[in-house]
């Protein structure tokens, strides 16, 4: 292909030569699973964001006693 001279270096881009990928379109029963699994990791952070307010309002309600 190439003649090269000893220690002569050539750079190439390998993205130009590598064949993309296909993206796999996603079933519903795979969409209804993903929401099922964020809505389930949000509720926890929610309820202890929820209990947080409510000791901080407890702490600072004794505090006024």
């Amino acid at each position: 292909m190439y003649n090269l001279d000893k220690g002569q270096k050539i750079d190439i881009e390998l993205e130009k030569y590598v064949a993309p990928v296909p993206k796999k379109s996603m079933t519903m029963k795979e969409r209804i699973d993903k929401a099922k699994t964020k809505l389930s990791e949000k509720k926890p952070q929610e309820t202890e964001l929820k209990n947080d307010k409510l000791s901080n309002h407890k702490i600072k309600g004794e505090k006024e006693l």
